[in-house]
Parts: C-alpha cells; structure tokens; sequence
C-alpha cells in the first residue's frame, strides 16, 4: 500500500511541469570559440503566482509582519533581498559555469553579458495565510525566467533572447537516479534556490549544446 502511495505522488509532482528552453530571439552562433562571459542578474519584473507582483506581495508581507512585531516586517525585508546574493546568484552561476563550459569574467574580458532575468515564481511555500511562514507543500517550486545575451559594451545590443519555463525546484529532480523526496524542506530560501541551480543547469547545457 505505501509503495503504490508513494508511486502516486510521484506521479503528481511530475504531472504538472514541463519546462521549456526556448529561443525568442536571434540565434546563439555568434558564441562559437568564446570561452567566457559576463554574468548580471535582473529581479525588476517578477510575479509571484496568487500573490501579484514581487512589490505587492513583499508590501502585504512587511505590512502584516510589523502589526504583529515593530521592526519584523523590515528585517523580512532585508532578509529576501539577501536571498538573491546569498542562494539564487551562487547556486545558478555554479551550475551554469559547470555545464556551459564558460567563465564568468568581469566586463574588460567578456565580449558578450548574460543576463538572467527572472520572470515569475510559482510556489505554495510563499503563499501561507496570513502570508507570514512557510509550509511544508507536495508541490515544486517553479520559476520562469528569460536569458538574453548582449553586447558588453552596447548593452541596449540584444543578440539573443531566450525563454526558460515552469524550471521546477529539487524536489522534482532525479539525482543519480534517486528520487529526491524532500517534500517536508519547506524552507522558501532553499526551494527557490534550487530553481536557480536547475535553470542554470538547463541553460548551461543548452548553451554548451548550440556552441558545438
């Protein structure tokens, strides 16, 4: 009975998602013989699904947590901002260097910048009424987000665009063949994380694949 159990949530949390790596824009020949390039992060468009906009969803957060507490809703705020460089940033150029084969190098260097856009999380963690903690969830995190890669010196120079869609978090993933059944790691830091590692995996790959 458990293991049927077991094989039907397996089959739920993989139903949904399917993601997707697709070129909007140009073509990605013009990185064949490049060996590095420039990476930047851009947060300035982000929908939370059930939760409006990245602005309207932190603005409900702050609100409700300093009535509860002076000063808590504030140090929230602080504390996501930091998730950016502290476990999204990392977690995706590590994975995107490993399976890109590029470097990441600064501007005097990199002919050409990446820029990882992120678009839109999806996550049942981040929507817990009152909105204040997160819960342990049997749904992935999900995120989609767009690359486009431009001239270093001309940054306005859009070469390609390409879209990354419903990229599902660790608790998706088949690592090593194993399913990773981390349904209970509720920790909205770490689930949002692993949508980078996975997007910057995909992309890497992608990249590595079209560069050939």
């Amino acid at each position: 009975m458990k293991k049927i159990q077991f094989l039907i949530l397996f089959a739920i949390t993989f139903h949904s998602y399917s993601q997707q790596i697709v070129i909007l824009q140009g073509d990605l020949g013009f990185l064949k013989g490049q060996k590095v390039i420039k990476l930047e992060f851009d947060y300035g468009h982000i929908n939370i699904v059930g939760g409006g906009t990245e602005k309207e969803y932190k603005e409900k957060k702050i609100e409700y947590l300093n009535n509860k507490e002076a000063g808590r809703g504030n140090k929230f705020e602080r504390t996501w901002n930091q998730f950016r460089l502290d476990y999204f940033e990392p977690k995706f150029t590590e994975a995107f260097v490993k399976h890109s084969k590029l470097a990441i190098m600064s501007r005097e260097y990199a002919k050409y910048t990446l820029i990882f856009k992120t678009l839109q999380f999806e996550d049942q963690a981040l929507l817990v009424p009152p909105n204040e903690e997160a819960k342990a969830t049997n749904r992935v995190a999900v995120m989609d987000g767009e690359a486009w890669i431009v001239e270093t010196e001309n940054l306005d120079s859009v070469l390609v665009k390409i879209a990354i869609k419903k990229i599902p978090g660790r608790d998706s993933n088949l690592e090593d063949g194993r399913f990773n059944a981390t349904m209970a790691d509720y920790d909205v830091r770490v689930r949002l994380s692993f949508t980078y590692a996975k997007a910057g995996k995909e992309l890497g790959s992608y990249i590595a694949e079209k560069m050939n």
